[in-house]
């Protein structure tokens, strides 16, 4: 697994995203959106640590999308830190896997925290987020591809909603030619 190098910061918005469900998505809408290419952030910002030039890329995020952070106290930072759970990191993962290194750098992570990752609570995380795109079903392709058990993937079948289980999904933005697994209903990169 490669250990990444940039740092990845998230401040509040200043204007608050708007997150809430669809009425009811459709497969075009779904098919759009990861047809997009995708976006990253231009905040990047380069330091030298130990002789070597780090990256550290700040993200904007929902103020109502702090589920799975907790704050750690540090004698430097008044406020605290703000760290992010597995679950909650895994989730970041799967939703932009460009600033995690790319789909096989996810698939990696997914391995690395099979014996400590909690299904339920990442996927109530999910459900908090009020994500609008099937991202479950993504979760539910890093999870069969990296061999945690059927009672783990059933926890995560179990929490799709009867609308996610009708629409394919795509393991990543902007794919060319890729392949499609029938049984989970999702695209992926081929050779992956």
């Amino acid at each position: 697994m490669n250990v990444p190098k940039p740092l990845y910061i998230k401040k509040k918005a200043t204007k608050s995203k708007a997150f809430h469900e669809a009425e009811k998505l459709s497969q075009s809408q779904v098919d759009e959106a990861f047809a997009a290419s995708v976006k990253t952030t231009k905040n990047i910002y380069t330091f030298n640590y130990e002789g070597k030039m780090r990256e550290v890329y700040l993200l904007e995020k929902s103020a109502a999308i702090d589920n799975g952070i907790t704050k750690i106290s540090e004698p430097h930072a008044p406020s605290g830190i703000a760290l992010s759970s597995i679950e909650k990191t895994l989730i970041e993962c799967v939703i932009k896997p460009n600033y995690a290194g790319g789909t096989q750098e996810v698939m990696a992570a997914f391995h690395a925290a099979k014996d400590r990752l909690k299904v339920l609570r990442m996927m109530q995380l999910v459900e908090k987020g009020g994500y609008s795109l099937p991202y479950g079903k993504n979760i539910l392709f890093y999870m069969d591809r990296t061999g945690y058990t059927e009672q783990q993937k059933d926890l995560v079948r179990q929490r799709l909603t009867p609308e996610t289980k009708q629409l394919n999904s795509y393991l990543e933005k902007s794919m060319r030619n890729p392949a499609f697994d029938a049984n989970i209903g999702i695209y992926y990169p081929k050779g992956l």
